[in-house]
């Protein structure tokens, strides 16, 4: 597992692979945030609100189709009440 800025520092060459994961390079980006949305028992609409984003916005997170902000991982990383490396981890694509 690497860190979260080190996650971030690579995260700007993104493509998509077959699991539906984010790529850069030969790391696959993963998330967590909609089990913990669920878990904390929000809507997506409700945490789109509290992190200051729309509802799409969410939805991209959550179907690992968008790379949020450093700014934007942070607050739901909070709103969520989990740590940054919980929430966001990336895996070695032979991993």
């Amino acid at each position: 597992m690497y860190s979260i800025l080190y996650i971030l520092s690579i995260m700007r060459y993104t493509l998509f692979d077959a699991r539906g994961g984010l790529m850069s390079d030969k790391y696959l980006i993963y998330n967590r945030v909609k089990d913990l949305r669920n878990k904390n028992n929000l809507t997506q609409e409700q945490l789109a609100e509290l992190v200051d984003v729309t509802r799409l916005t969410i939805i991209s997170i959550e179907k690992q189709k968008y790379e949020p902000s450093i700014g934007l991982v942070i607050r739901l990383a909070k709103v969520l009440g989990t740590a940054i490396e919980q929430l966001f981890w990336m895996k070695e694509e032979d991993e």
